[in-house]
Parts: C-alpha cells; structure tokens; sequence
C-alpha cells in the first residue's frame, strides 16, 4: 500500500493520514505507540467527531466508527494483520481524550 500511493517509510503514512483525519474533520491524532515485544499499538486522539456530541454523557466509549476506521489504518501503515480494537478512554465518557489499543486476534 505504501508504495502504491508512494510513502517512502510508514511515518510518511502516518503523517498523510493525521491530515487526512483532520481535513476530514474527524479527530486530531495525537500520538501513536508501538510496542513491538507485545505487538500492541496504542493510539490517542482528541476532537473526535463521534465523542464530541456527548461530552461526559456515557460510562461506555461510543466511538465505534472511528475505532474500525483506525484499526485498519493501523493494519495498513504498519503492516500489522488481523487486529482487534479497544477503546481505553472516551472523550464521551468524560476523559481529556480517547485511547485507542490494538492486539493481534490470535
């Protein structure tokens, strides 16, 4: 894929994609963690479009698109497969930002 649309390396992707968040005006990308021993990928976010509406309003996260949306991001940028999404931390659940944690399914 990335040589497909011509990214050089991943933080290439990477960097595309976090303006292509926000031009779409769905969140900002703060910052992405990957922990290679646990194969686990952490990611946060704020301004998400889909927790914005409901600021401190749920004791469960809500952002449900945007969690698909950015496991297969994840799957792609970094060549990770079959990739399960939790959301840690909602802005919908009150929390200062959503925390996005990807693991392998198997």
């Amino acid at each position: 894929m990335k040589k497909l649309w011509g990214f050089q390396n991943k933080e290439e992707m990477i960097e595309a994609y976090k303006k292509q968040f926000q031009r779409f005006g769905w969140l900002c990308l703060d910052s992405i963690e990957e922990d290679l021993k646990k194969k686990e990928v952490k990611i946060i976010t704020h301004n998400n479009f889909e927790s914005q509406p409901y600021q401190k309003s749920f004791d469960n996260p809500v952002c449900y698109f945007i969690s698909g949306y950015i496991c297969g991001f994840v799957e792609v940028a970094l060549e990770m497969e079959a990739l399960r999404c939790y959301e840690m931390r909602c802005e919908g659940k009150g929390n200062a930002h959503c925390e996005f944690r990807m693991k392998p399914m198997l």
